[in-house]
């Protein structure tokens, strides 16, 4: 694709915003950095839709490439079309050139605009990705409508484990039509859940060491096939402990785990979290998250000699609703609601576990160097 693209005399603009989906191993710098590029020839990015403005923003803010010259363009073009926007054009703008960090304060200012005057159209993940960007002129609005629209899923949030078993919250999200609300909405739909952020001192432990366990684990980010692959790593401190029954001896955990998304050679033998196929990103196999992956493998761990049994076992749910301890967990970015869903079925689980969960920042990797 990227070959085809470097040395294509046609100008196509979805082929642009397509760079880094997916990229390279090798790189697309000689595309980037070509004369030929297709935005710098006769018509430039005057010529690109909304939609075409918006994936190219969102192609060159993913790769962290500042192309300056291609950026003031995509914003005067943008800021002349601004009412030809949907929301999924203008939270991907927004998060484009906040991410660069270029400063086109006046678009970002003309996109909170837009925003209002189509705020009843957002659907709950382009409020979420506005919300985290807090545009001042937007701002309250954007929240309001969020906060709205996660009361929406509380609503229908299965109060027994076995709701999601039997696919309400599967459903509920489909319904929705929303993978991810973005981390403030995670923070509300959590805290709502009485799932509360972790302290202070954890959080900025837990962002420090993630960080450090992917630099050790660099080579995971790019797939056999040479593709760049996304990274979360979830990080938790721990003291668990199930009492012993019946002649079954008590299981005891402590310290600390890490768990990277992705298959890592071992999975639960039990699906003792029921992952949630999402309806955008279909396609994503959300057993491999890292928070379902971790939790998950604690179930089954604490769950000692019923763990076979599986996780419609009586006797293993009974043990799991007799562990007490607690559990504080920080994630790299915001929970996807497979991931929430993952949650809220830990806390049904083991009712008498002190569970918090902090949201840290993104692991991001320059693909070019």
């Amino acid at each position: 694709r990227i070959a085809g693209l470097a040395g294509s005399g046609r100008s196509v603009p979805q082929d642009p915003a397509n760079v880094s989906r997916p990229t390279p191993k090798t790189g697309p710098v000689g595309v980037l950095a070509t004369s030929t590029a297709p935005w710098q020839r006769p018509g430039g990015v005057g010529d690109f839709n909304p939609q075409d403005l918006a994936n190219t923003a969102w192609a060159f803010a993913s790769l962290r490439v500042e192309n300056a010259p291609l950026m003031d363009s995509i914003s005067s073009s943008a800021r002349s079309k601004l009412s030809e926007f949907e929301g999924s054009d203008l939270s991907t703008t927004a998060w484009a050139f906040s991410t660069l960090g270029l400063g086109h304060g006046p678009l970002l200012d003309a996109i909170a605009s837009e925003a209002l005057r189509k705020i009843e159209s957002l659907g709950a993940q382009q409020l979420g990705t506005l919300a985290d960007l807090g545009l001042p002129r937007c701002r309250e609005a954007v929240e309001r409508r969020l906060e709205a629209a996660v009361l929406q899923l509380l609503a229908g949030m299965p109060s027994a484990a076995d709701g999601f078993r039997r696919g309400e919250y599967s459903r509920l999200v489909h319904e929705l039509q929303v993978d991810n609300f973005g981390s403030r909405g995670d923070r509300f739909l959590l805290g709502r859940l009485g799932i509360v952020g972790g302290p202070t001192d954890f959080a900025d432990r837990g962002a420090k060491l993630a960080a450090e366990y992917q630099e050790r684990h660099t080579g995971s980010w790019w797939r056999s096939e040479g593709l760049l692959h996304q990274r979360v790593v979830s990080y938790a401190e721990l003291e668990l402990e199930a009492p012993a029954a019946a002649g079954v001896p008590g299981v005891r955990l402590e310290g600390c785990r890490y768990q990277q998304n992705g298959y890592q050679g071992v999975r639960p033998a039990q699906e003792w979290i029921v992952p949630t196929t999402l309806p955008f990103n279909h396609n994503v196999d959300r057993s491999l998250c890292s928070e379902g992956q971790l939790l998950g493998c604690l179930c089954e761990e604490l769950a000692g000699e019923w763990a076979d049994a599986g996780p419609t076992c009586p006797a293993a749910l009974q043990r799991l609703r007799e562990v007490r301890g607690w559990l504080r967990l920080f994630v790299t970015g915001a929970p996807c609601l497979s991931c929430v869903g993952a949650m809220r079925q830990f806390q049904l689980l083991l009712p008498g576990v002190a569970f918090s969960v902090s949201i840290g920042d993104e692991l991001r990797r320059d693909p070019l160097e």
